[in-house]
């Protein structure tokens, strides 16, 4: 009977520690997904939200006229300072150099003055917040965008290929 219980207990506490077992390291995929699906759509939020078009219908200013809207775009900015700061934590900066920091930094710096400048509600300041946001982010593009070998992505060569 003591044995039942010995193998028992140690059968539960074998089980027990499933639940704990350390987060694989992320994938390129995980980087990719965390761009594409948080990233990329707040960073648009905000650089849709003030905008200078002429075409041949005329010319059109796009800016947030509401404080829903203003709103919307200080929580979008907001939402870029968080992710570039997770981008700055080891779980998306190892194995990547000091420019990898450097760039987080850059975007999670960039992204707080974006969000000042719409909570101010100021449309200069978000137009050359949202510039200074693409150029930050073009140039992290630059270095680490293309997979090993300089391939692009799956996705994307099959897309130029038809």
């Amino acid at each position: 009977m003591r044995k039942k219980l010995i193998a028992l207990a140690f059968g539960m506490a074998l089980v027990g520690g499933c639940d704990r077992k350390m987060d694989p390291p992320p994938t390129p995929a995980d980087m990719h997904k965390l761009m594409v699906e948080k990233v990329e759509p707040s960073a648009k939020i905000y650089w849709n939200a003030v905008q200078y078009i002429s075409d041949e219908s005329g010319f059109h200013e796009i800016m947030p006229r509401s404080d829903a809207e203003w709103a919307r775009t200080r929580e979008a900015a907001e939402r870029v300072a968080q992710y570039a700061e997770l981008m700055k934590g080891p779980t998306f900066a190892e194995g990547r150099g000091q420019d990898w920091q450097d760039f987080a930094q850059g975007l999670s710096a960039v992204a707080g003055q974006a969000a000042k400048a719409a909570e101010e509600k100021n449309v200069g300041k978000v137009l050359e917040a949202g510039g200074t946001m693409y150029n930050v982010c073009s140039a992290c593009h630059e270095v680490y965008l293309p997979l090993a070998g300089g391939q692009p992505p799956a996705d994307v060569a099959s897309a130029a290929g038809s």
